[in-house]
Order: structure tokens, then C-alpha cells, then sequence
């Protein structure tokens, strides 16, 4: 429930998103010594690959950078599993200087960040990510979307709400229609936050579509509640056409259109005539 609009940040779809670390799928392409690490940490046990990736540590040649750079990644990954941070940030760190060219550790670095709350360093780091690089072989892309979620996930944390739409509109330039609807509710927190009530209005527009009268009488009170009766007022038009039986959405819109000195259609939405013809 959208209702009230204070509702807590950590409540939104942004509040809890995540970019993802590496999925850790092993391939043919890849060293053999990484495999047994990647197949571990993909089968969800951090313990065993943290074994192999050590064994493999032990044993690599210092001429195998690449092959020491994704072992180190792999520690990072199981060390990252096991919530161990500060060991994880540490193999990461070790990772990306032998080999900077790379998307992994800077994923997991990234991700350690959020995980211990520090969003600025996380938002930093996600913004310095090279999106045009070509890893080596063990190495895994980040989607631009999910690059663009991540950082509209740490400027909410932040409330830094224009850079969240910002991002939102990058990760979606289609528009709010083509989002999920968790994000259409925050895309209309978060232009209730900027105080833009025309644009939130262009976002309930799409919820209150999906929505029952009740859960859409939640989120447009939210507008009433602000004094943005002129933005509500269509929409409540919108939501009483679909749902002409509803005696809260002719109760509500009957107000607006008093409010807003609709006095006519107030009549007409109160007289006998019509109250039959909802009934």
C-alpha cells in the first residue's frame, strides 16, 4: 500500500534492489583451474570453492595473470558468500589491479559496498564501470539496465531523487510503461518527492489501470492529501468510469469536483437518476 507517502524508502522496489554479483557459470573458454571454483559457487557452496580457489592460488605460475586474477575472484566470490567483506574487498582489489581490464571484481566490489551501507562508494564505483570493456575469458558482463537499476538503487538510499529518475529513464527510454509496476510506484514516489504532481499523475494514470478501487483510492488520496486536487480530479474521472459501482470512487470524485468547482457534475453525480443507474 502506497498510502501514505512517507512510507518508508526501504519499503520501494529500489530500497531492497541489487545488482547481481557474477553468476559464476563455468565454460569450456576458461581455465581448468577456475572451473572446480565457478561450479562450486554456482552450486551455492563457498566453502568448497573457496578450497579450490586457494589450491589454485598455490599452485599458479606468477606469469598467469589472467589465471591468478580470476582465481582471486573467485576467493572473492566465495569470501562474499560466506559474509566475510573485508576479505572479499580485499581478493577483489587484488583481482582488478592484476588485471584492471576486467567487469567481476568490480562487480563484487560494487556489491560489497551496498552491502555494508556505503552507497556513495557503491554509486561511484558503478558509474566508473567501463561499459564498452572486453574482459578475459572467466570474466562477466553487467547489463547497462541493471548497471542504470543499481544506480538509481544508491541515489535512493541516498534521496537523491532527480538522479534517480534520471537513471530510471536511462535504464527504461521507453517510459514508465515499460517498467515493471513495483518501479511505476516509485516512479511516482519519487515524483511526489520532487514535487512534480503532474508527472506522478502520469504514473498513477498506469496503476490505477491495474488496480482495484480500493488500492487505487489509496494511492490517488495520496494527491488529495498533498493539495494536488487538480491533478487527482481526472484521474478520479478515469477511475469512476471503470468502476461506476463504486460508491468510495463516487463519494471521492463528488468531492474533487466540488473542490474544484465541477459544481454541475457533482449534481448530476449525486442525483437520484444516477445513484439508480449505479445501483
Amino acid at each position: 500500500m502506497l498510502h501514505p507517502i512517507q512510507i518508508a524508502r526501504s519499503e520501494a522496489y529500489l530500497g531492497s534492489y541489487r545488482p547481481a554479483v557474477p553468476s559464476y557459470t563455468a565454460h569450456a573458454r576458461m581455465s581448468q583451474s577456475l572451473v572446480p571454483v565457478w561450479q562450486s559457487l554456482h552450486d551455492g557452496d563457498p566453502d568448497e570453492a573457496f578450497r579450490h580457489a586457494m589450491g589454485g592460488l598455490e599452485t599458479c605460475k606468477p606469469s598467469a595473470t589472467s589465471e591468478k586474477a580470476g582465481l582471486l575472484v573467485g576467493l572473492a566470490g566465495a569470501e562474499y558468500a560466506s559474509g566475510r567483506l573485508d576479505h572479499a574487498l580485499r581478493s577483489a582489489l587484488r583481482s582488478l589491479e592484476l588485471m584492471p581490464a576486467q567487469w567481476s571484481a568490480r562487480r563484487l566490489i560494487v556489491c560489497i559496498r551496498i552491502r555494508r551501507l556505503e552507497f556513495e562508494e557503491a554509486y561511484t564505483g558503478l558509474s566508473e564501470l567501463p561499459l564498452d570493456l572486453n574482459g578475459p575469458s572467466w570474466d562477466e558482463k553487467i547489463a547497462a539496465r541493471e548497471v542504470e537499476l543499481g544506480m538509481a538503487s544508491c541515489a535512493w538510499a541516498l534521496g537523491r531523487w532527480s538522479h534517480v529518475i534520471r537513471h530510471l529513464e536511462r535504464a527504461f527510454p521507453e517510459g514508465p510503461a515499460s517498467m515493471a509496476e513495483p518501479l511505476q510506484e516509485d516512479v511516482f514516489r519519487v515524483r511526489m518527492y520532487l514535487n512534480r504532481p503532474d508527472l506522478a499523475a502520469q504514473a498513477a494514470a498506469l496503476l490505477i489501470s491495474k488496480w482495484s478501487p480500493g488500492r487505487s483510492d489509496d494511492l490517488l488520496q495520496t494527491l488529495v492529501q498533498r493539495r494536488y486536487t487538480a491533478q487527482a480530479l481526472p484521474l478520479y474521472r478515469t477511475l469512476f468510469a471503470m468502476h461506476p459501482d463504486s460508491e468510495l470512487i463516487r463519494r471521492r470524485l463528488v468531492a474533487l469536483c466540488i473542490k474544484e468547482g465541477a459544481v454541475d457534475e457533482a449534481r448530476r453525480l449525486v442525483a437520484p437518476a444516477a445513484l439508480r443507474t449505479a445501483a
